[in-house]
């Protein structure tokens, strides 16, 4: 949840990418909550979208995930939350800069 709440703080500061806004993170013994504000709209799986609609929500999904990969990493690598696997992550570094 942590991670979470993170991630959505690192992309809200882009205002291209429409994320929830994290509104807090918590823990409380073994039990973590993040409390993030509501996004418009109606749960995907509730609605049946065809041909041209089809096509153009996921030509707009992909043209999002590309965004979303194209984001500055450092920000990423450089919180605590990510382990460190040695050498292998160095690469994992690499290959999320090309």
């Amino acid at each position: 949840m942590e991670k979470e709440a993170f991630f959505l703080g690192q992309l809200a500061e882009y205002p291209d990418i429409v994320v929830p806004e994290a509104l807090g993170y918590g823990k409380d013994g073994s039990i973590e909550y993040t409390l993030m504000t509501r996004m418009p709209g109606v749960p995907a799986l509730s609605v049946e979208i065809e041909g041209a609609d089809r096509t153009n929500l996921l030509h707009q999904l992909g043209r999002t995930m590309r965004r979303i990969h194209s984001i500055p990493q450092d920000p990423f690598f450089s919180s605590s939350l990510f382990w460190d696997a040695g050498p292998g992550w160095s690469f994992i570094r690499q290959f999320a800069m090309v």
